[in-house]
């Protein structure tokens, strides 16, 4: 078996689709030889520092990107490479994994022609009913989220009979709880809030800004992710000072997966805030703060509570209520450092069935079962 993950993204990039698809694409490199064809960009980190991988340990795993920035030109070159390489693999169970609408109505198409024999896995992460068309020409389907594949079969009956797996993000790196003196912090002592990621309005980091107009002066916010250049993070620093919260919000660009992991350790809590529309798409995020082993209060969502339980590993409030946002931040400072010491181990006890090995496993044996019913087909 041969993988071919199209994607309509830009590597390297500091996206969080960029990031998401190379670091997929090298985990899957372990089973399987990979071949990842994306757009081209560029980015002032290293390779290794903005993906956090060494190049040389994957070794069947190629990144292949057009030669051309010119955006007609490199699709042609990307589609003809994409058509050379199922010609090229077609004796070795050729599979097209994709995770993006645009590029999976081009290879449902090109499944559809006379000749054309590979295997199609789509991976949805949201219920757009544009999808509908693309779902239907795939050999298998993969769901971010018990919520998403139950709103999917749910608005399009025919796809429950279509081979699926619910297969959510996953996570690398399992960390030893730290000592509870870490989280040892007096009631008037600074108590530092963070967010983590892209910077997108769907975010709904307004929330947390609205938040930090109803908590004392002694709870700060620390924000990482994007560039001074993008729209949504300009109108938040502009809101910050607004309200009057210049002192209180840090913003700092996109860092690099160690850098990052170094600075959001520095919080007292972590903050997923998202939009009440976002219901069924669990944020990679979400696993990365269980894993940077700080006390996570997140949005009440559908697919969130498919990772966080209430009062046990984690906070929840209710979506796009800073007076909910506060109360459960008031909860949090309040709570003993043995309590909070128990959430966060919760928290990294809920990371063990999203380990990459976990993940692999569950892939790889249900994508044999895929390509063997298409063979019988």
């Amino acid at each position: 078996m041969k993988i071919l993950c199209y994607r309509n993204v830009r590597v390297p990039s500091t996206t969080a689709h960029s990031l998401y698809g190379v670091r997929s694409c090298a985990f899957l490199s372990r089973v399987a030889p990979v071949c990842m064809i994306a757009a081209r960009g560029e980015s002032v980190h290293s390779f290794e520092n903005l993906y956090d991988l060494n190049l040389r340990e994957y070794p069947d795993l190629s990144i292949l990107t057009p030669p051309v920035r010119h955006k007609g030109l490199a699709g042609v070159w990307k589609r003809s490479l994409a058509k050379r390489w199922l010609r090229g693999n077609r004796r070795e169970s050729p599979v097209v994994y994709l995770s993006q609408r645009k590029t999976a109505r081009y290879f449902a198409r090109l499944k559809s022609r006379p000749g054309s024999d590979f295997v199609l896995v789509l991976e949805c992460h949201d219920p757009d009913e544009g999808w509908a068309d693309e779902l239907r020409a795939a050999d298998g389907i993969i769901y971010t989220s018990e919520s998403l594949r139950a709103v999917m079969t749910g608005k399009f009956p025919c796809l429950g009979s279509r081979p699926s797996l619910v297969l959510h993000h996953k996570i690398e790196n399992f960390p030893d709880v730290p000592p509870v003196t870490k989280f040892e912090k007096g009631p008037e002592e600074p108590f530092l809030l963070c967010y983590a990621g892209s910077i997108l309005p769907w975010k709904d980091l307004d929330t947390t800004l609205g938040a930090m107009t109803r908590l004392p002066d002694r709870f700060h916010l620390r924000i990482i992710g994007g560039s001074n250049k993008d729209p949504y993070r300009k109108h938040l620093v502009q809101e910050s000072s607004e309200l009057g919260l210049r002192s209180r919000v840090e913003f700092i660009p996109f860092l690099p997966m160690a850098a990052l992991r170094r600075r959001s350790q520095e919080a007292d809590a972590m903050i997923v805030t998202l939009s009440s529309k976002e219901r069924f798409r669990i944020p990679c995020k979400l696993l990365e703060y269980f894993s940077w082993t700080s006390p996570v209060i997140a949005a009440d969502l559908d697919c969130i509570r498919e990772v966080i339980r209430h009062g046990e590993n984690g906070l929840l409030f209710e979506p796009e209520s800073a007076d909910s946002l506060v109360q459960q931040v008031r909860t949090l400072a309040a709570m003993s450092a043995t309590q909070r010491y128990a959430m966060v181990a919760e928290g990294v006890e809920t990371l063990k069935p999203f380990s990459v090995d976990h993940w692999l496993t569950r892939f790889f044996d249900w994508l044999n079962e895929v390509v063997m019913l298409r063979r019988a087909a």
